[in-house]
């Protein structure tokens, strides 16, 4: 009976430590990614690139996001020439 808890116990702790590390790695990078958003909002076209951590729908999104960047600095250093 006491294994049978120790390993519910063992069984919890890990499946909790999996279930943070998966969560933070999908809610990170919308989090860079809304962050940049809203540099943008407010006109800061000098920030960094988003990295591109993964080839799914997250790494996407980043890459996405990098080349409306690019076309915003371009279109930036455009009109004040």
């Amino acid at each position: 009976m006491v294994l049978l808890v120790g390993l519910f116990f063992a069984a919890a702790l890990i499946s909790g430590v999996l279930a943070a590390s998966i969560t933070r790695s999908i809610s990170e990078p919308i989090l860079d990614a809304s962050k940049l958003a809203n540099e943008l909002v407010h006109g800061n076209f000098r920030k960094k690139r988003l990295p591109i951590q993964s080839k799914n729908e997250l790494g996407t999104l980043s890459q996405s996001f990098n080349e409306l960047l690019d076309k915003l600095q371009e279109e930036n250093k455009n009109s004040k020439d």
